[in-house]
C-alpha cells in the first residue's frame, strides 16, 4: 500500500475513533438524568463534544461561540509565542495576561475530565464556565431555562413570569385616577340632586376608600357623574384575565393595570383592538344587542334582581350605580341612566358582557379573532353596530409587542463596570472577558454571537 493511501486511511479511522469516542461519552451522560446533567461543568463537556464532532468534517468552527466553548474544554496558557493557539492574542490579551486555548502537538485534547465512578456523569473539571448566550447558540435556551428542564421546579419562579403578564383583579376594582375631571359634555348641564354625601377623611383609611370631600365642597353632579362614568370604563379591563393554566402566557389585555387605572372612553373609540389586547374574539352586533348589553352594564332602576354574577358586584362603578339608582327618585335615576346611553352609543366596542359574569373567553364561532391566526380562548368583545369593523394593527402599538427585560444591574459592588454583561452569567460567575472572544483584524466566520 503506497504512503499516501496509508496516510487516509489513518486519518480515516483516527475519526471514526474520535467519533466512537464521543459517542460513548455523551451516551454515558445521558444515563443519569437531573441535577448533575445539567450542570454547567457537565454541559461544557456536551458543548465540547459537539464542537469537536462537528469539526470532524470541515474546519473546526471558530465564531464567538466556538471561541467560549475552547477556552471552556480546551487546555489553555499564557505562554503566546506557541505555535498551537486556537486564539491568537490581542494586545488586550498580553496586558491581562490572559490564558488562551491550545492545540497540544496539534491536535485537539481537552482539559481533565471527571469520570465515573468519582461523579456519576462525566463532566468538565471545574474552570471556567460558557456564557448564557453561548447555551443558547448550542442548546436553544439558556442555562436557568436547561435547568428547569432537567430540574423541573415544584413551582413557577416569579422570574419566569413575563412582565406582558397582569394579576387579575380578583377583589374590589381600584378608584380611577383621574380624580379631578372635567364634566363631560352631555351631563355637564344636568340640573339634579344627586344627594349629600357621606364624609369619611380618616387617615387610616386606604386612598381609594377615603370620602374626604365636605358636604360644603361637595362636587358638581356633572363631576361625580363623569367620575362614574370614567370608573365604568376603568372597571371593565380591570376585570380582564388571563389564560387558564397557561401561567407563563402573555395576559389577554396588553395594558399594564396601571394603564388601566387611567383608561378612559377614548379606549374604546379606537378601533384597533391590538391598542388594547394580545388576543381577543369579536363581533359587530346590531342596535338591539347594543341596547342588551348597555342594560347589563346600567340596570334599570327597580329592575328585578338576580342571582349574585361574577365581576359585576367588586366593580366600584357598579356598586354606585345600583346605590344611586335605588336612592333617587326613579325620574331623576332614568335621566341620568339616559345621559349614560348617548354616551354608551358613542362608544365603539365594550366587552360582551354576560348576566352571570362581566367577561368570557371560551371559542365562540360567531366572533372573530385577532391575531387572524390565533384560535384558543380569548376575551368576547362586541363592535358598535356604527362602527365599520375591527382592525388590527399591532405595529400601531407603542413599543411593538416587545416585552421589556427588566434592567439588571450593571455595576459591581465596587462601583467598576463588569466585564461581560451580567445577563451572560451562570451560577452567579462570570465568563471569560469579552475581550478573548472579539477579533482585532481577522474576518469574522461561525457561531458568532452578541458579546
Amino acid at each position: 500500500m503506497h504512503y499516501t493511501d496509508m496516510k487516509v486511511l489513518f486519518h480515516r479511522q483516527w475519526r471514526l475513533v474520535r467519533l466512537q469516542g464521543f459517542s460513548r461519552t455523551l451516551s454515558l451522560q445521558n444515563q443519569t438524568h437531573g441535577e448533575l446533567r445539567g450542570g454547567p461543568d457537565a454541559l461544557a463537556l456536551s458543548a465540547g463534544l459537539w464542537w469537536l464532532t462537528n469539526g470532524l468534517h470541515s474546519r473546526p468552527d471558530d465564531g464567538s461561540a466556538a471561541r467560549d466553548i475552547m477556552c471552556t474544554v480546551l487546555p489553555l496558557t499564557q505562554d503566546y509565542a506557541n505555535d498551537m493557539l486556537t486564539i491568537q492574542p490581542r494586545r488586550a490579551m498580553v496586558e491581562h495576561g490572559d490564558s488562551l486555548p491550545f492545540c497540544a502537538f496539534g491536535a485537539y485534547f481537552l482539559r481533565t475530565i471527571i469520570w465515573p465512578p468519582t461523579a456519576d456523569v462525566p463532566r468538565m473539571q471545574r474552570g471556567g464556565v460558557m456564557r448564557n448566550s453561548t447555551f443558547k447558540y448550542v442548546f436553544g435556551m439558556d442555562y436557568e431555562a436547561l435547568q428547569r428542564k432537567f430540574r423541573p421546579p415544584a413551582y413557577i419562579p416569579r422570574a419566569m413570569v413575563p412582565r406582558a403578564r397582569v394579576g387579575t383583579q380578583k377583589g374590589f376594582s381600584k378608584r380611577h385616577r383621574l380624580d379631578d375631571p372635567a364634566p363631560a359634555p352631555l351631563l355637564a348641564d344636568l340640573d339634579i340632586d344627586l344627594g349629600g354625601g357621606q364624609h369619611d377623611a380618616g387617615e387610616d383609611l386606604p386612598w381609594d376608600e377615603r370620602n374626604d370631600f365636605p358636604p360644603e365642597l361637595e362636587e358638581d353632579p356633572g363631576v361625580q357623574l363623569t367620575k362614574l362614568w370614567n370608573q365604568f370604563c376603568c372597571d371593565l379591563l380591570q376585570k380582564c384575565g388571563n389564560l387558564k393554566n397557561q401561567p407563563l402566557a402573555a395576559s389577554h389585555c396588553r395594558l399594564t393595570m396601571e394603564e388601566r387605572l387611567h383608561v378612559t372612553e377614548d379606549v374604546y373609540k379606537d378601533m384597533n383592538l391590538a391598542m388594547v389586547f394580545h388576543r381577543v374574539q369579536w363581533k359587530k352586533v346590531s342596535g338591539q344587542e347594543w341596547k342588551e348589553a348597555f342594560d347589563i352594564f346600567f340596570p334599570p332602576p327597580k329592575a328585578p334582581l338576580r342571582i349574585q354574577p361574577q365581576n359585576y358586584p367588586s366593580m366600584e362603578y357598579w356598586v354606585k350605580w345600583c346605590s344611586m339608582k335605588e336612592q333617587l327618585p326613579i325620574a331623576t335615576a332614568n335621566t341620568i341612566r339616559n345621559r349614560f346611553w348617548q354616551m354608551f352609543k358613542g362608544l365603539m366596542w365594550v366587552p360582551k358582557p354576560h348576566k352571570d359574569r362581566l367577561w368570557k373567553y371560551m371559542v365562540n364561532q360567531d366572533f372573530r379573532t385577532f391575531p387572524p391566526t390565533y384560535k384558543d380562548q380569548a376575551p368576547q368583545v362586541i363592535v358598535s353596530p356604527a362602527s365599520q369593523g375591527a382592525r388590527w394593527e399591532p405595529e400601531r402599538v407603542p413599543g411593538g409587542d416587545v416585552v421589556g427585560e427588566e434592567e439588571e444591574a450593571s455595576e459591581e459592588e465596587d462601583g467598576d463596570e463588569p466585564e461581560v454583561d451580567r445577563r451572560e452569567w451562570v451560577n452567579g460567575i462570570a465568563p471569560i472577558p469579552d475581550r478573548i472572544l472579539l477579533r482585532e483584524e481577522e474576518e469574522e466566520s461561525g457561531s458568532e454571537i452578541d458579546v
